[in-house]
């Protein structure tokens, strides 16, 4: 449900120069957004927000200067870390190239065409109804652990920290969309470094977390994953332990029903978290926060 972008920086100060495409195309990335741009060519959200600065044209005017800078800020906590090359050089349509002949962004958004790469798109090729630049932000996928993950495949293999929350994901069908989880979030990862997985579930019904850990060790053998095992009660003046998501950094999903699989005809209805739904959730989801941990 969510996408990495590369998008020329050109661009990103010709969109801050008009109010109608700064509406149109910067105010549609971000937390909450299936768009999310990528810290490429820098390994950092925060490298890549000084370089849009530093690269800035001493032409543009107050306002565009303004909303480059606001821009250029969120992209501090919210563009989606890649390990870059230290080989990689050229210009900005050279160095992408290159990488989209090794792992390409989900989407390319160039000033110029490139008929070589079926990410790679213009601006004018962005705003058509149906375009690589509009993303479905809610489904209704068959109730298996493969169809789930393939739902949400790119929040699994973009981010560092993910919290799964279901009261009763510790049933042998919630092991197995676990399971199919951890095993995603190796696949084609675009940032190094361990991965911090966290399992929130009911501790006044489910098992203990060595039970649980001990039905997910051959899960996490061998790769570079926390994994924290979270049973928890609900507070006395605090939120109710019943809705099911998974929140990563980038954002989170809500499962109608549930993360485990279902019968063999049910469906479940999952939706992409606005930004303010997705903070609120994330602060009191991450770590168990809202809760009483067993």
């Amino acid at each position: 449900m969510i996408n990495e972008y590369f998008v020329e920086p050109s661009l990103i100060y010709k969109w801050a120069s008009d109010p109608k495409d700064t509406a149109l195309f910067l105010d549609k990335f971000g937390l909450g957004h299936p768009r999310l741009i990528s810290s490429f060519p820098k390994a950092k959200g925060s490298k890549l927000r000084q370089l849009i600065i530093q690269q800035m044209p001493g032409n543009l005017s107050h306002n565009a200067e303004k909303r480059v800078e606001e821009f250029a800020a969120s992209l501090s906590n919210e563009a989606l870390p890649r390990s870059v090359s230290k080989e990689l050089g050229g210009d900005w349509t050279t160095s992408v190239k290159a990488v989209c002949k090794i792992r390409p962004p989900d989407v390319v958004i160039s000033s110029e065409p490139c008929e070589e790469f079926d990410c790679w798109i213009t601006e004018d090729a962005a705003i058509p109804t149906g375009s690589k630049f509009y993303h479905r932000i809610q489904a209704t996928p068959p109730r298996t652990a493969a169809e789930f993950t393939e739902v949400i495949r790119n929040f699994l293999r973009y981010s560092r920290r993910i919290v799964l929350v279901d009261p009763w994901v510790y049933t042998k069908k919630g092991i197995q969309t676990i399971t199919s989880f951890i095993e995603c979030t190796q696949d084609r990862r675009i940032i190094g470094g361990p991965l911090h997985f966290q399992i929130i579930y009911n501790a006044m019904t489910g098992p203990s977390k060595h039970h649980m850990r001990d039905n997910l060790s051959h899960v996490t053998a061998g790769k570079e994953v926390v994994l924290e095992i979270i049973p928890v009660s609900e507070k006395a003046t605090g939120e109710k332990l019943h809705n099911r998501y998974v929140l990563t950094e980038f954002g989170g999903v809500s499962f109608g029903v549930g993360t485990d699989s279902g019968d063999k005809y049910h469906t479940d209805d999952l939706f992409l978290l606005d930004r303010d739904t997705y903070l609120h959730r994330w602060n009191q989801y991450w770590n168990a926060e809202a809760f009483d941990r067993a």
